[in-house]
């Protein structure tokens, strides 16, 4: 029902009542003096029999006496009026359409024209990605037949694919019948839903006095059961919800709806009732179809007509009985003056769970059973909207295309498939190749290489869950280490001395090795060189360069004796303090060169038999007073060159001094 003033209402329950009507033509607008009449068609139930999920275009003939051009496919608009003593009403729209044809006759267009849903025959194309809400499917609908939305719809309902085959119109239709619905192009020129519920309450109440007459036509129609096939052929497996004859029984076809939207639907539509019925009436054109009405109905009996007793009349005197229903298809007049003419069919009973076909329906029937029919399975290939092609062998192995992908898979597992959405192909098993090239980027979880042989790779990240086994000839080399971790070192300690490398070196237990080649080793500890069962001299050489003229080395001879030897000498420097050299038990230093001491040496005991020493000093350990033994005023002869005693001089002991001696 559509919103208008009480003034409107009042005036138009008036049997007096005085119109005016005027249509506007895009930018032209014509009075009812250029408006001959027209008639607007609404049907949300044109099969006849109450369902859900139309989508049917309304349809305005209009008649008019003009000169004015009227330009092609045009916006028609028209609108109607109640004047009276107390002014005029608002103007009340009756809907938007086009121009679908015309003709004129003695000067009279006249024009047929449709809603906006008439361009719903289109097919519909979606740009959505997939799974899409229903909401998203109904708003993209609305934007390519050019229309806004005026319907609120469950979000929670999805499109799992694409509605693939339909128009735009039929597209509308699957989303409304999932709300218990039927889409329509509403007055305002928006497309909405005509709802449906068991709890409807009654918007306007049709008097006896208001129509000519209102015969029902059927029994009332109660729904307590609701069937969806899954396609347009009702041959494949269904979902249903309650319980009741063909009669109660509400069967729709929509591919798209699953058990939890029926359920959804059945809690709305269970014990959904109203009374068949066919009436030309007065109109009241706020009512929009989809609206629940009370209609009086003239039942009584004359006193020759009423035969049983007294209190057995069941029949009312005075107040007359009311039925309630829904106006489901109306057909507003105007020409001066304003009808209507309302309806709401049924099915009776013995209609619903008889019918008898005429010819062309069985031609109908014929095609549709030669079609090949969604879901059905024709030796292993089935045709659905879920999967496209499926093709299912007797080993448990099937393949499915779509526009999708192309999958091939055995059992419920998808084998290797297309996935046309992301460009890439899938695999869910072992790929086994004789050879092969990628050109691109490899990704893998888990690379097993036993038996394979990689010439040439460049690794960014490397990560080894075990060991690493180097041929004869393997080398590693880079140029930095970067992923350091703070306390690496501490945690290889704790390890156990596990290998470790990071950024700032490489951190072991024991290393073996033939040849270590390097700058600088640090060694915190000591150094063994040697293996304690082996004989063999053992040496340590230091090189300066590559000449044979600048190197030095420290040995041990198979006896045990430490060799220094050096090309060019060997130089033992002291520290602040000295160099302190000892030795243990009866060994002995040998020194066969020339061994020069450039600072203070202290030695416990030195024996220089057979050996020359010269240079020697005594200055740094001078006595005050000595007499070398010859008693002080001793007289000391003096010689001349032929040792002849030429003198005497007296000795006296002296301070302290130094001086040299010479031994041989």
């Amino acid at each position: 029902m559509y919103q208008v003033s009480d003034l409107f209402k009042k005036y138009a329950r008036n049997y007096d009542r005085t119109l005016d009507a005027k249509v506007l033509i895009d930018d032209l607008t014509l009075t009812s003096s250029a408006v001959v009449e027209f008639t607007i068609e609404d049907d949300i139930a044109p099969s006849g029999d109450f369902s859900i999920g139309t989508a049917t275009a309304s349809k305005l003939n209009l008649y008019l006496r003009t000169v004015e051009t009227i330009p092609v496919n045009a916006k028609i608009i028209p609108y109607i009026r109640f004047l009276g003593n107390e002014g005029e009403s608002e103007w009340f729209k009756l809907g938007e359409y086009f121009i679908d044809s015309r003709i004129i006759e003695q000067k009279v267009w006249k024009l047929t024209c449709f809603d906006r849903m008439i361009y719903g025959e289109q097919n519909f194309t979606s740009s959505l990605t997939y799974p899409a809400s229903y909401q998203a499917v109904w708003d993209e609908c609305c934007g390519i037949l050019g229309v806004e939305s005026s319907a609120n719809l469950n979000p929670e309902y999805m499109f799992r694919v694409a509605p693939s085959g339909y128009k735009i119109r039929e597209v509308t239709g699957l989303i409304a019948s999932a709300h218990v619905a039927s889409a329509k192009i509403m007055k305002d020129g928006t497309m909405g839903l005509i709802k449906f519920n068991k709890s409807s309450q009654t918007v306007e109440k049709v008097t006896a006095s208001n129509y000519i007459k209102a015969p029902v036509t059927n029994p009332a129609k109660t729904i307590t059961r609701i069937v969806v096939h899954q396609n347009d052929n009702g041959d494949t497996s269904q979902l249903e919800a309650g319980e009741g004859d063909e009669s109660k029984t509400l069967t729709i076809n929509n591919p798209y709806i699953n058990q939890n939207i029926l359920n959804d639907m059945y809690a709305t539509l269970n014990g959904f009732r109203y009374v068949p019925y066919s009436m030309e009436w007065f109109c009241y054109p706020w009512l929009e179809v989809g609206d629940t009405i009370d209609i009086e109905q003239f039942q009584t009996l004359s006193w020759l007509e009423a035969t049983m007793p007294w209190q057995d009349a069941d029949f009312p005197w005075r107040d007359l009985p009311t039925f309630n229903t829904v106006l489901m298809k109306n057909t507003i007049s105007y020409k001066g003056g304003l009808k209507a003419s309302s309806s709401a069919s049924a099915a009776s009973a013995q209609q619903s769970e008889t019918k008898f076909k005429g010819p062309l329906t069985r031609k109908v029937d014929q095609l549709d059973k030669e079609a090949v029919k969604e879901t059905k399975n024709y030796y292993g290939v089935t045709i659905n909207q879920d999967v496209g092609i499926k093709v299912d062998s007797t080993s448990g192995s099937s393949a499915i295309f779509n526009g999708d992908k192309i999958e091939l898979g055995a059992s419920s597992d998808s084998g290797i498939y297309f996935d046309y959405l992301t460009g890439k192909y899938r695999i869910n098993g072992t790929l086994e190749a004789v050879d092969g090239r990628f050109d691109g980027t490899v990704l893998a979880e888990n690379i097993d290489t036993t038996n394979a042989k990689i010439s040439v790779a460049q690794i960014e990240d490397l990560i080894v869950g075990n060991n690493v086994t180097m041929g004869p000839n393997a080398t590693i080399s880079w140029s930095k280490v970067i992923g350091s971790n703070a306390g690496a070192v501490s945690a290889w300690e704790d390890s156990g001395y596990a290998t470790h490398i990071d950024a700032f070196g490489m951190y072991t237990g024991s290393i073996y090795a033939h040849q270590i080649n390097g700058g600088v080793a640090n060694l915190n500890d000591e150094v063994n060189i040697g293996n304690p069962n082996s004989l063999m001299p053992k040496s340590l050489n230091f090189y300066n360069d590559a000449s044979s003229s600048s190197w030095s080395g420290l040995s041990l001879d198979i006896n045990g004796a430490l060799l220094l030897d050096s090309y060019n000498g060997v130089n033992i420097t002291g520290g602040s303090n000295w160099v302190d050299i000892g030795m243990n038990g009866n060994d002995f230093i040998e020194v066969n060169g020339e061994v020069k001491f450039n600072h203070d040496c202290k030695f416990y005991s030195v024996d220089f038999s057979s050996a020359s020493v010269w240079g020697l000093s005594t200055e740094p350990f001078v006595q005050q007073n000595h007499n070398h033994g010859i008693p002080s005023g001793t007289r000391l002869a003096v010689v001349d060159t032929s040792n002849n005693i030429t003198g005497y001089v007296t000795f006296v002991e002296s301070g302290g001094f130094s001086h040299w001696h010479d031994m041989y």
